[in-house]
């Protein structure tokens, strides 16, 4: 039994077809894959990683990204460290004075697109991720705050799940594109537009985030601004 290479499907016994019944391709230009020899390209075709699938591989990253934040959060920090990290939050706060939406955007934006890359993607969130718990770990040092009520405070905030959704959907998909190339350049191919679709998402919630974040630091009484900068900044 023969199949057509073009699209993969099971070409009829009759040995007067001319043409592929599915797509309509020559038949008399075409070199067969026998049966059981369909190539995987042409079963990437016709397979869709489902919508729960994704949703899998989304919850998985998003409960990743959470692991990860929590292990910089109770991590210890030397002293020398906590003040260096305490230094770049305040020249961060001047900053966001001056840029405020644009900083926090492209900063986020910039760490979601580089998790998109794969294989490297995951491990560069994860730095970024783990980075983010340990200024929530000198935070409860300079506060005296435990850094459980931090970790949960956090999360009390929209903006951190905008982002942190965000940010695990960029790490899922990165793994859809590495599943994918192992279909060839084409199944790569086809899965960059679900990549695309994806940016386009992480691009808007990331803005929302953004948005909620800067309105959240500025409406911050002023005699505690400094550490609810430090929370959202985390």
């Amino acid at each position: 039994m023969n199949y057509c290479m073009k699209c993969g499907t099971r070409l009829p016994e009759d040995e007067k077809a001319r043409f592929c019944p599915n797509c309509g391709a020559p038949l008399s230009q075409q070199m067969f894959y026998g049966e059981g020899t369909v190539s995987r390209r042409h079963h990437y075709a016709k397979e869709t990683i489902s919508l729960k699938a994704r949703l899998i591989a989304l919850l998985i990253a998003l409960a990743v990204c959470f692991s990860v934040t929590s292990a910089g959060t109770f991590a210890n920090v030397s002293s020398s460290e906590a003040q260096e990290i305490m230094q770049n939050l305040k020249q961060m706060q001047e900053m966001l004075e001056i840029a405020g939406v644009q900083m926090i955007y492209g900063n986020n934006l910039m760490y979601c697109l580089m998790m998109f890359i794969p294989v490297l993607g995951p491990f560069y969130g994860s730095f970024v991720l783990y980075s983010t718990g340990r200024i929530l770990a000198v935070m409860s040092t300079e506060i005296g705050a435990d850094p459980f009520f931090l970790f949960v405070a956090l999360f009390l905030y929209p903006h951190s799940w905008l982002e942190y959704v965000s940010y695990s959907l960029a790490i899922s998909e990165s793994f859809w594109l590495l599943y994918s190339a192992r279909y060839g350049v084409k199944g790569f191919r086809n899965e960059l537009s679900n990549a695309a679709k994806a940016i386009a998402i992480c691009a808007v919630l990331l803005l929302l985030g953004a948005l909620a974040e800067i309105y959240l630091i500025s409406s911050s009484p002023p005699q505690v601004r400094f550490i609810s900068s430090m929370i959202h900044l985390a």
